[in-house]
C-alpha cells in the first residue's frame, strides 16, 4: 500500500504542476489581449484555439494509449508541451503568439487522457468516482495556485512573468514525470476497429455532451469574458484576479465533495441536475453583479459546476467501459467536450461583439438549462436508476 500511495501522490503532484502551467496566465489573458486592441471576436478565437487541438488530438491519443498499453510517454510529452507553450507567450506577447501557444497548450491538454486513465488504475473499479474526484481536485489545486500567483503579481510583474513561471513549473514537472514507474500489462492489444466500437456507447455520448456544455461555458465565462464583465463595472486588476481565485477555490472544495462518501449516497442522479442548475444561475447572475464583491459570490456557482458536474460527467461517461478500452473512451469523451471549449468561446465572442455581454451570458444560461432538463429526464428513466 505504501508503494501504491507513493504512485498516487507523485502523479497528483505532477497533475497540479501541469495545470498550474496551463492556467497561470488565464485570469488576465482576455484583459491583456483587449488592452492591446484585440477584438472580442478575435479573443474568442484565441481562447477557442485551446480546445481545437484537444479535439483533433484526443481520439488518436486514446486509441494509441490503448494499443500501446502505457501512459508515461504521453504524460512526459504533455508536460513538455505545456512548458513550450509558456515560452511562446513570453517570446510573442500578442494575439498571434497567444493563438499559437493556445494551440500547443491544447495539444498538451490532450494528454490528460493518460493522466486520468493511469490514476484510475491505482484504484478498484468500484472507486471510479472517488479516483475521478481526487484527480480533478489536484487539477483544480494547480489552477488555484496559478490563479493566486497571477492575482498577486500581475499588476506589478505583468504577463511575461506569469508565463515564465508556467515554463519553470513545467520544467520541474517534466523531471518528476520521468520518475513515473508503470507496469506493462501483458495482453494482446485490441485492433482499432474493435476499440472504436466504444464510440457507440450511448451513456458515453450523453455525458460527453453534458461535459461539452459545462466546459464550453467555463471557457466562455470564468476563463475569459467574466473577467471583462467585472472590468466593465470598474473592478481593479486585483479584484479580477480574486474572482478567478474564488472560482477555483469553490472548484477544489466541490471536487473533494464529489469524491466523498456523502456525495456517493445520493449519486449522479441528484448532483448532475443540481450542478447543471448552478451553472444556469451563474450565467444569469454575472451580467447583473453590481460590484466586484458580488462577483465573488457568483463565482462559487461556476466552481460548483467545475468540481461536481465535470467530475460526475467523467465518471458517468466511463461507467460501462471495460479497462481495455478506457483510454479510447476517455479520448472520445474529452474530444467531444473539447468541441465546446473550441466553439462556444468563438460564438460567445461574436455575440458580445454584435449584441453585448448580457445577451451572450443569457445564451449560455439557456444552453445550460437544456442540460438541466435532459439530465433530469435521463435520471427519471428506469434504466438510468439501475445504473
Amino acid at each position: 500500500m505504501g508503494a501504491l500511495a507513493g504512485k498516487r501522490t507523485l502523479l497528483l503532484v505532477i497533475v497540479s504542476m501541469f495545470w498550474f502551467a496551463q492556467y497561470v496566465y488565464v485570469p488576465y489573458q482576455t484583459p491583456f489581449l483587449i488592452e492591446m486592441g484585440t477584438t472580442s471576436a478575435m479573443v474568442g478565437v484565441v481562447v477557442g484555439a485551446y480546445g481545437l487541438t484537444q479535439f483533433l488530438a484526443r481520439m488518436p491519443i486514446g486509441l494509441a494509449a490503448d494499443r500501446i498499453g502505457r501512459h508515461k510517454g504521453f504524460i512526459v510529452f504533455g508536460v513538455a508541451a505545456a512548458g513550450l507553450a509558456s515560452v511562446l507567450r513570453v517570446m510573442f506577447p500578442n494575439a498571434e503568439g497567444f493563438l499559437a501557444a493556445n494551440l500547443l497548450s491544447g495539444l498538451a491538454s490532450g494528454m490528460w487522457i493518460s493522466f486520468m486513465v493511469l490514476f484510475a488504475t491505482y484504484f478498484a473499479r468500484e472507486k471510479l468516482q472517488q479516483s475521478t474526484g481526487r484527480i480533478i481536485a489536484a487539477n483544480n489545486i494547480g489552477i488555484f495556485c496559478g490563479f493566486l500567483l497571477s492575482t498577486v503579481s500581475y499588476a506589478s510583474s505583468g504577463m511575461s512573468f506569469l508565463c515564465m513561471a508556467g515554463a519553470l513549473v513545467s520544467g520541474a514537472a517534466l523531471v518528476l514525470s520521468l520518475c513515473i514507474r508503470e507496469e506493462k500489462v501483458a495482453r494482446e492489444p485490441l485492433q482499432v476497429r474493435e476499440l472504436i466500437t466504444v464510440y457507440k456507447d450511448k451513456r458515453l455520448i450523453l455525458f460527453s455532451m453534458f461535459a461539452l456544455v459545462q466546459q464550453g461555458i467555463m471557457m466562455s465565462t470564468s476563463m475569459s469574458f467574466t473577467a471583462e464583465a467585472a472590468r466593465r463595472i470598474g473592478a481593479t486588476e486585483w479584484e479580477i484576479g480574486m474572482c478567478a481565485v474564488v472560482y477555483i477555490i469553490a472548484a477544489v472544495v466541490s471536487s473533494y465533495f464529489a469524491a466523498s462518501d456523502f456525495a456517493s449516497r445520493f449519486g449522479a442522479k441528484v448532483w448532475v441536475p443540481l450542478s447543471s442548475l448552478a451553472l444556469v444561475f451563474y450565467c444569469v447572475l454575472v451580467p447583473h453583479a453590481p460590484t466586484a464583491v458580488a462577483f465573488y459570490g457568483v463565482q462559487m456557482f461556476a466552481g460548483i459546476s467545475t468540481g461536481v458536474l465535470f467530475s460526475y460527467c467523467t465518471s458517468e461517461a466511463m461507467q460501462d467501459v471495460p479497462q481495455t478500452k478506457r483510454s479510447t473512451a476517455m479520448g472520445y469523451h474529452q474530444a467531444l467536450y473539447a468541441i465546446g471549449m473550441t466553439v462556444m468561446p468563438v460564438i460567445t465572442g461574436n455575440i458580445v461583439s454584435a449584441y453585448g455581454m448580457d445577451i451572450a451570458f443569457y445564451f449560455l444560461a439557456f444552453t445550460s438549462l437544456l442540460g438541466v432538463l435532459v439530465s433530469y429526464l435521463f435520471y427519471r428513466s428506469k434504466g438510468a436508476y439501475a445504473k
